[in-house]
């Protein structure tokens, strides 16, 4: 067993470092009772798929059989540290109610069977879909447990051999929420640093995120940075572990993104100007992308999402318009809050884009070069509300801001219907076009 209770402290030892130096090594290990490493047959190189931390990790295997874990010292991410999961999780295989057989229903009822017959009813019934209604009629949704080598194998599977658009998972979903924070905030899905950068950070700020309890190897990594002095920062409405024996010296940063108390509240002509350019600006673009979602919904009527949906996107963007038009008046501006002529932006776009899509007229092409340029011009709208917004902020034009908090996340919703259009439609008309 290991030297301490991992349940109970799930950090394990602290390794204080100081600001610039690397994360000391400390390798975590957890065997069968009586087993040691000389007894281990082979470490089978490994990572963990039970969190989003990804800690690497060696597995122990006695007469075909795992018999426990020990973190690899050499790994970027986790330096040999294992948390609770890494450490114990394996021990589920031995469990006597763990599925080791394929069931197949019968009559109703789930039976055990061998992996031949499993294998040919499920390929059987596939085929009877697929020449029945096509591949649309057949759906994947998959685990978040899986290796990157399984995923791509699973898309060969579902978009290449069957042809289904209809593939999601829960990696995607339980990420939804922080991947659309990243790129509302820094216009990607990806994280725009490391984890080296707590060895380097003066001040860790955590917002909405419990890291000593949900990233315990990476709270490690915190904790021992704090060491130093440097200061642990967390702001969100829950208690959080960090401050019930995490470690560190944490305190309570607040609501982020307001403006403090006694800060500036009148603004000279010039920032004013601007404020006024940036409202006339979205103005525009919101009107542009209401008269080009109207009418590419006309245009494809057929296709009766593009149409439908099209239409409801395009009246938000209309009531946007509206509304900046109004604000727009207090700020000496005279704004139309109608949309203005529809046409002449997807005309001006389609032509840039044939050198993409051809030339040729087919009307499916024409589906994505639609979808494409209300990507682009939902994506410059979404940009230009954040910088509304910012200015609104620092300069605390209260009623803006309030305006921004309402109308970007719809923004937001119309540049992710396009995207999953996009995805959705783009492999079967560029393959069969």
């Amino acid at each position: 067993m290991p030297e301490r209770d991992r349940i109970a402290e799930p950090w394990g030892a602290r390794t204080p470092y100081d600001a610039g130096e690397p994360w000391p090594v400390r390798r975590d290990m957890f065997l069968e009772p009586g087993l040691t490493e000389a007894d281990v047959d082979a470490w089978v190189p490994s990572a963990s798929i039970l969190h989003s931390n990804g800690d690497g990790l060696d597995i122990a295997v006695r007469e075909g059989r795992i018999v426990g874990v020990r973190g690899r010292a050499a790994d970027r991410v986790n330096h040999g540290r294992l948390g609770p999961k890494d450490l114990f999780g394996w021990q589920a295989n031995h469990d006597p109610d763990r599925l080791t057989r394929p069931l197949i229903r019968r009559g109703g009822r789930l039976e055990e069977t061998d992996w031949d017959t499993a294998m040919d009813a499920a390929a059987g019934r596939t085929k009877e879909l697929l020449e029945e209604a096509g591949p649309s009629s057949i759906g994947f949704y998959t685990s978040g447990q899986l290796f990157l080598e399984e995923y791509y194998t699973l898309a060969l599977i579902g978009h290449g051999g069957i042809g289904t658009s209809h593939m999601d998972g829960n990696t995607r979903l339980c990420t939804a929420t922080a991947a659309a924070a990243l790129k509302e905030s820094f216009a990607c899905d990806g994280q725009p640093g490391s984890y080296a950068d707590v060895d380097h950070a003066d001040v860790i700020a955590v917002y909405g995120h419990n890291m000593a309890e949900t990233q315990t190897v990476l709270w490690s990594r915190a904790r021992g940075a704090a060491e130093d002095g440097r200061r642990h920062a967390r702001a969100g409405p829950h208690e959080h572990r960090v401050e019930a024996g995490g470690g560190g010296r944490a305190r309570h940063a607040g609501r982020p993104g307001r403006p403090r108390a006694g800060g500036p509240r009148t603004a000279g002509r010039r920032p004013m100007k601007h404020v006024a350019m940036a409202i006339r600006e979205l103005h525009r673009a919101e009107n542009d992308l209401a008269g080009a979602l109207l009418e590419v919904g006309d245009r494809h009527r057929g296709e009766h999402e593009l149409y439908h949906v099209g239409r409801d996107l395009a009246a938000w963007s209309g009531r946007h318009a509206e509304e900046l038009a109004g604000i727009g008046g207090r700020h000496g501006l005279e704004l139309d809050p109608a949309p203005g002529k529809r046409g002449a932006v997807l005309d001006t776009a389609r032509r840039e884009s044939e050198d993409l899509f051809g030339r040729d007229g087919n009307p499916e092409l024409a589906v994505l070069s639609d979808l494409r340029q209300i990507h682009r011009m939902a994506a410059g709208v979404s940009l230009d509300w954040e910088v509304l917004s910012q200015t609104a902020q620092a300069l605390q034009l209260r009623e803006l801001l309030r305006l921004a908090e309402a109308c970007h996340p719809e923004t937001l919703r119309q540049l992710r219907w396009a995207n999953a259009a996009l995805k959705e439609n783009a492999a079967q008309i560029m393959v069969s076009a």
